[in-house]
């Protein structure tokens, strides 16, 4: 919630922006639902936002800080990513793959001639425990 610290952390943005488009979201009817990112040595900081975001009935999420190329780590007090033993999710891609793992290489064509085949296939080669992903960066899946 500090203007200087925001501006570090996203590159020059501006946390008055950042804070005007949520309120307009809701101002609009939209649900709004916060994420916030907990960088090391900074876990202090998720404090006041939860505050701000629960203040004006918005969502509130703590995701840990990962990287997709580095294997992966379960642990911490955050609600994203979960726990590799109780991942339940796919990741559908502009591009228009599955992903079963965003942790590891795995991806699958969607054929839209049989959507349920397709996401059969996607589930069965979902990996007990996620690695590490060397295709892909965060802004590729949205991140």
């Amino acid at each position: 919630m500090d203007p200087a610290r925001y501006a570090e952390l996203s590159r020059g943005g501006e946390l008055r922006s950042a804070l005007e488009g949520a309120l307009a979201a809701k101002a609009a009817g939209l649900r709004v639902k916060i994420n916030a990112v907990a960088i090391e040595g900074a876990e202090s900081e998720l404090d006041a936002v939860g505050a701000w975001a629960a203040a004006q009935g918005f969502g509130f999420q703590t995701i840990a800080r990962y990287r997709l190329d580095e294997e992966k780590r379960d642990g911490g007090s955050y609600d994203r990513p979960p726990p590799c033993s109780g991942c339940d999710r796919l990741r559908l891609l502009a591009d228009g793959t599955l992903r079963p793992c965003l942790h590891s290489g795995l991806a699958f064509p969607v054929d839209f001639a049989d959507l349920e085949g397709s996401i059969r296939r996607a589930v069965l080669a979902k990996p007990h425990r996620g690695q590490s992903c060397e295709d892909l960066v965060p802004a590729q899946i949205g991140g």
